[in-house]
């Protein structure tokens, strides 16, 4: 079965949980390709071609991270993106020249590797956004977070330092209340559907399912309500699209 899904963030996953935490850290950029699969294939013949990848990669270093975002409950209109998709490949650097090394490194050394992806998906667009993590919760010891995204405008003047201001006040809050979820501010987006011009994604990720359903407990019961009321004063959020984001190449650093 085809999933709609929209652009994402969160996010990052790795092998190793005190190395996703810190990639990237502070701003950052993500490489966002939403993909189809190819008839006949499904999203573990796309799995299966982490070896190959990370051997093509391996000689570029730790300047660029991978996981996959596959849907778990998402609202195919709220993404902004027209083209229906299977999965959402989720790269990410610490700075725009990280990622143009690793990319002109993919061009000249990723031939082979480019021809088996595209035996498995089609890709049905690219875009750039600027990320900023504006509070780090908990570190995952599970492969598999769980990330919740939200599509959002800014509010009155509100900036980008308001913005994140106020966004790791209402984190420090839910946190001191059970939440255990990091949070990120995604902006800035190149290629970027039409929806998303002047819009930011708000990302929380949380380390497990566990955590994500004991967090939005919490959140059905109002215990997050005056978080939740400070966040309003800077923006203005649709509802929460969540995903399953896997691990596909995290290198140590």
């Amino acid at each position: 079965m085809k999933f709609f899904l929209t652009i994402i963030f969160s996010f990052l996953i790795t092998a190793s949980a005190s190395a996703r935490d810190e990639a990237p850290s502070g701003q950052g950029v993500l490489d966002l390709i939403p993909f189809a699969l190819k008839d006949g294939k499904d999203i573990s013949d796309f799995m299966a071609l982490r070896d190959s990848f990370a051997s093509t990669m391996e000689a570029t270093g730790p300047i660029y991270y991978a996981s996959v975002l596959t849907p778990l409950f998402v609202d195919s209109p709220a993404t902004g993106i027209g083209a229906s998709f299977d999965a959402i490949w989720l790269g990410a650097s610490r700075s725009p020249n990280d990622f143009a090394d690793a990319f002109q490194h993919y061009l000249k050394e990723g031939g082979e590797t480019e021809k088996a992806f595209s035996e498995v998906r089609t890709n049905v667009q690219r875009m750039m956004m600027a990320v900023e993590r504006v509070y780090r919760g908990v570190e995952s010891n599970d492969q598999t977070n769980v990330v919740m995204l939200s599509t959002c405008s800014p509010v009155g003047d509100a900036d980008m330092s308001d913005i994140a201001a106020e966004l790791r006040s209402v984190s420090e809050g839910m946190a001191e209340k059970g939440s255990t979820g990091s949070t990120f501010l995604w902006h800035n987006g190149i290629g970027i559907p039409n929806g998303l011009e002047g819009q930011y994604i708000h990302a929380r990720r949380f380390p497990d399912l566990a955590a994500w359903g004991s967090s939005m407990s919490l959140y059905r019961a109002g215990k997050f309500s005056d978080e939740m009321q400070a966040q309003k004063k800077v923006l203005s959020c649709g509802a929460p699209r969540v995903y399953l984001s896997e691990p596909f190449y995290w290198p140590a650093d």
